[in-house]
């Protein structure tokens, strides 16, 4: 009684106390329910200690010492029955165990079902499982390539023209926001036409991939690069100077004059002109950006091309060609 109370005004320590002599005395007298009471405070106080091994010894005894009580008291109530009632008792063992037996039937045959059950369901549950991956994967690759096709050229793997306006947009509206720099350079490669004309459009398109492979080696991960047109690319250049976008564009055109194309079977030169500006001298729109790029390298193309030109607001001339702008393709 001392171990309950203490136990259950939450001392363990001294209801442990208690419990284990209670242990020492009632070992003597049999399975008593002051034991089968002190086990089980044991089990409680072991186990809100985390002292899981100890917990199930005192449970395992707990449990033996209930049954072995509730064991004695049966055979004592059974004793007297059978004294008075022999008969009647034996009807009443006889009926119960055929209820029990019913019972264990039915719970083996609920089993059974309940197995069967579950194993239909798990089968139905992989499948669906399988059917909704294998959509999952194929939606993936469908979306993957209609992005591929609607954001990126085919031959070249660049942007595509639809794709750079709408990030070179959104670049410059970022760029105008925070006052800071945009540099744009347009490209178109010389002679390009007799590329194709004398060597195959296989060639041609050869020319094509490994200048865009040239130029990207060239840039940052960031800059916009695309093609436009059909031997015209560009690239739009956030947060850097007129004089970055120089740099990088004297390094494409260097790369792109050294492209080795003997790998095609013939002998040629692939070279660039090159048209620049910036937001510093053509503002934030994106129209008047392509429109003076390409005015530059109309100049560039004018001079003798393979080389650079910068666009001069102050000089600005019309260029009697039809234009090869992005906006006009």
């Amino acid at each position: 009684m001392l171990s309950e109370a203490y136990f259950n005004e939450n001392k363990p320590i001294k209801a442990e106390e208690f419990a284990l002599k209670t242990l020492s005395l009632a070992s003597q007298t049999g399975n008593s329910k002051p034991l089968i009471n002190t086990y089980y405070i044991l089990y409680q106080i072991t186990k809100s200690r985390n002292d899981f091994k100890s917990a199930l010894d005192y449970h395992v005894k707990y449990a033996q010492a209930d049954k072995a009580y509730l064991d004695d008291i049966k055979t004592k109530h059974l004793a007297f029955q059978l004294a008075e009632h022999q008969a009647a008792e034996q009807k009443s063992r006889i009926a119960l165990l055929d209820r029990q037996n019913n019972l264990l039937l039915t719970e083996q045959q609920l089993a059974k079902t309940q197995a069967e059950n579950n194993r239909l369901f798990i089968s139905l549950l992989i499948a669906i499982i399988t059917l909704l991956g294998f959509w999952a994967y194929k939606s993936w690759t469908i979306q993957k390539r209609l992005k591929q096709l609607a954001e990126y050229d085919a031959l070249t793997h660049v942007f595509n023209r639809g794709h750079f306006t709408q990030v070179a947009q959104s670049a410059l509206t970022y760029c105008e926001s925070n006052a800071s720099d945009l540099s744009y350079i347009l490209f178109d490669l010389d002679n390009f036409k007799q590329i194709n004309d004398r060597f195959g459009h296989a060639v041609g398109d050869w020319v094509l991939k490994r200048v865009a492979k040239a130029c990207q080696a060239q840039g940052r991960k960031n800059d916009i690069f695309a093609r436009i047109g059909g031997e015209e690319f560009c690239i739009a250049l956030p947060g850097c100077t007129l004089q970055t976008a120089i740099k990088l564009a004297e390094a494409c055109r260097t790369a792109i004059a050294a492209i080795d194309c003997t790998e095609t079977g013939h002998e040629f030169e692939v070279t660039a002109s090159f048209g620049i500006t910036d937001t510093n001298m053509s503002g934030y729109k994106l129209e008047r950006l392509i429109n003076d790029a390409d005015s530059a390298m109309y100049q560039s193309k004018e001079t003798g091309r393979d080389r650079i030109c910068i666009f001069d607001p102050e000089a600005k001339r019309t260029i009697p060609q039809a234009s090869h702008s992005l906006l006009s393709l």
